[in-house]
């Protein structure tokens, strides 16, 4: 293998070869039902079609350059090395809407997030870090390093940058040229992880969303507030590990309407 796309597992290793496909296991250890990797019906044919649609967007180069390279030192604070961002990453995601669970993680100096479900409606969505040196939109994002989908709920795309010491959400683009599309730049760019992230930290942007949204134009404001606010184990179907929690406010305002949002990220 030569990018994490080649691989079922969707991990390529620095010796080129792939990581064996693991199994989610429960909190027994024992393997959970098969029905919630695949179940055989519309998930399965939405798994392999990503799959295929991920092959275009292997990038080639050598595998010792595009293998993730990540050793977590468990010290509580990720730094930039420890978090490999790079095209070609690749990874399967067990996505659920409207289910009840609780976010706090139950209080503490560590907390404890239990994820592994299974949840009503769950499924899996396959997402890689694909190259936006050929994707439509190349010359209106120069620096961007990758995109990639921004929900299960629809297709639009993510145009991001990450440097060493920060990653940056450029844009929001649909997947297809045309009369419909949707073509948005942050200016300046959305500030969404800030490196290293330990408890206590907090970093905030104020940008100005312009361009066309389904092809009408468009023109709001959003402000960023984020915040490293608690720590502790989070479990899910691949395993267990510890993990900081990024509370993400977004203020989005558009004329007179203001509107408020809410998101919670487990960094590993």
């Amino acid at each position: 293998c030569r990018v994490g796309a080649d691989c079922a597992s969707g991990v390529c290793l620095s010796n080129g070869t792939c990581q064996p496909l693991q199994e989610p296991v429960d909190a027994d250890g024992g393997h959970l039902e098969d029905d919630f990797l695949v179940d055989g019906g519309e998930n399965a044919e939405e798994v392999a079609t990503t799959e295929e649609e991920a092959d275009g967007f292997s990038d080639a180069g050598d595998f010792e350059d595009q293998a993730p390279s990540c050793i977590p030192n468990h010290d509580w604070v990720v730094t930039r090395s420890e978090m490999p961002v790079r095209v070609g990453l690749r990874a399967l995601f067990a996505v659920a809407e409207n289910v009840s669970l609780d976010t706090s993680g139950g209080g503490g100096e560590e907390r404890s997030w239990d994820f592994r479900g299974p949840y009503s409606g769950d499924h899996l969505l396959a997402a890689e870090l694909r190259d936006p040196a050929d994707a439509w939109f190349a010359s209106e994002f120069p620096s961007a390093t990758y995109f990639a989908r921004l929900s299960d709920r629809e297709e639009l795309l993510g145009v991001f940058q990450v440097n060493d010491k920060e990653l940056l959400l450029l844009g929001i683009v649909s997947p297809e040229d045309g009369l419909g599309r949707t073509l948005l730049k942050y200016n300046p760019p959305a500030k969404i992880l800030s490196f290293p992230l330990e408890q206590g930290r907090s970093w905030s942007s104020d940008s100005t969303v312009s361009g066309q949204a389904q092809g009408i134009y468009s023109f709001y404001s959003e402000k960023y507030f984020c915040s490293v606010d608690a720590r502790g184990q989070a479990a899910v179907p691949y395993g267990t590990f510890p993990v900081l929690r990024v509370r993400v406010e977004i203020t989005r305002t558009v004329g007179l309407v203001v509107t408020k949002l809410r998101s919670f990220s487990l960094v590993a």
